[in-house]
């Protein structure tokens, strides 16, 4: 399981890191409807432990733009075991400055719509 690292202070929300886990969870190709949701482990399984970290690291970066618009990978970390595995993975995001945008402009046009409502 990837541990995703963030300023709990920041515009990132649970929903957020829940879709994370489950997109990092997932192997491509298994997800009706989508197939490349998820990430392509068994393409990278049988790399040497360090085409295997830059693959990984490259795969987590695309998917994530793709599926999780609203964050951008700062950082990936992974360490790979002899036997290939993923011993440990670590994530580090940031909130997207557009998504952060888009968010205070919904803020906004809500007080405005609050305050007609009041007005009336």
């Amino acid at each position: 399981m990837a541990t995703i690292v963030y300023d709990k202070l920041s515009e990132i929300t649970e929903d957020i890191v829940l879709g994370l886990e489950n997109l990092y969870a997932t192997t491509a190709g298994t997800q009706p409807m989508d197939r490349e949701y998820g990430l392509n482990y068994d393409e990278i399984i049988d790399q040497s432990p360090e085409i295997a970290k830059n693959q990984l690291a490259l795969e987590i970066i695309e998917k994530t733009e793709k599926y999780e618009p609203r964050v951008t990978v700062e950082e990936v970390s992974c360490e790979i075991d002899a036997t290939g595995g993923v011993v440990d993975l670590r994530v580090s995001i940031t909130a997207n400055e557009d998504y952060v945008a888009d968010t205070e402009d919904d803020d906004t046009e809500d007080d405005e719509s609050e305050d007609e409502e009041d007005e009336e």
